[in-house]
């Protein structure tokens, strides 16, 4: 399906809630428009995510009213709603992670409803993107992000909550070396499911979502581990599912010298059943 930016994204320079001011389109993706924008109260640049589902929704007359096209398509438009709803909430229960982790997942701003849908707004992190930088970083600097990961996993899990979908993209890497965990779309509590529609990212996600089965800490462990091994070694595992014996994968100690205890530790964490993954991440963080 063909789309035209101007015929479904809000206009630049459109003000919402009398304060966060559009700029432009950042990225349009099934279940709705990303912008950036400018709060003019805080001064600050901010992420603008608008639920618009484009394929099931059109815009109304006024061209900023989000209208579903139709009731065969209701149940679907429903259904992203609730999912872009719980994005909302999710974004707001990480906001009580303080010092020393402040920064360390996406910071809320705002979120509320205006021409007929929801809206979600988030502070824009500033660095690049762990997968754009990567190649460029030192062995040092690596260890470094994946303390930082392994400790905001750890503040999120205390939460009962689930990322499910850490990958290099959503990893933010600031001009101070930490990192910023960034876009929970696909959150969810632990010992749920996945809430509506599953967006899975190849060589990254765990098996179970795949399956649409019931997603644990073991969920975002195996995404933690994917990550490492990428850094660690500049490949890219393949789709969990093609994986019969984690053991057919090259280990870690080819590509960087590494203690075998810390070796297995990772590797576990790579496990196709979750039952025999590592637990937790914490035994992972105080491991040097």
């Amino acid at each position: 399906m063909d789309i035209e930016v101007e015929d479904i994204a809000l206009e630049a320079q459109t003000i919402l809630h009398g304060r966060f001011q559009i700029r432009e389109v950042h990225y349009i993706g099934e279940q709705g428009i990303t912008y950036i924008g400018y709060d003019k109260i805080r001064k600050k640049d901010v992420i603008i995510k608008e639920f618009m589902p484009y394929r099931i929704a059109n815009r109304d007359l006024d061209h900023r009213s989000v209208l579903c096209r139709g009731s065969s398509c209701k149940n679907k438009f429903e259904e992203f709603g609730k999912a872009f709803q719980k994005e909302c909430e999710y974004t707001r229960m990480v906001q009580d992670i303080k010092k020393p982790y402040s920064g360390c997942t996406t910071v809320y701003v705002d979120d509320f409803t205006e021409n007929d849908t929801w809206y979600l707004v988030i502070e824009k992190a500033k660095g690049r993107s762990l997968d754009a930088c990567v190649g460029e970083l030192t062995v040092s600097q690596k260890y470094r992000i994946i303390r930082d990961l392994l400790q905001i996993i750890r503040q999120i899990h205390k939460r009962k909550l689930l990322h499910c979908d850490i990958k290099p993209a959503n990893i933010i890497v600031r001009p101070d070396g930490h990192i910023t965990l960034i876009d929970f779309g696909s959150a969810a509590r632990m010992g749920s499911r996945p809430h509506g529609a599953v967006y899975v990212s190849r060589g990254y996600s765990a098996p179970e979502l795949y399956q649409r089965g019931k997603i644990s800490r073991a969920t975002d462990i195996y995404s933690v581990g994917a990550v490492i091994y990428n850094m660690l070694t500049g490949y890219q595992l393949p789709q969990a599912e093609d994986i019969e014996d984690i053991r057919e994968i090259p280990r870690l100690s080819e590509f960087v010298e590494i203690s075998g205890y810390k070796e297995k530790l990772f590797m576990r964490m790579l496990d196709k059943d979750k039952k025999k993954r590592l637990k937790s991440v914490f035994l992972l963080y105080f491991t040097r």
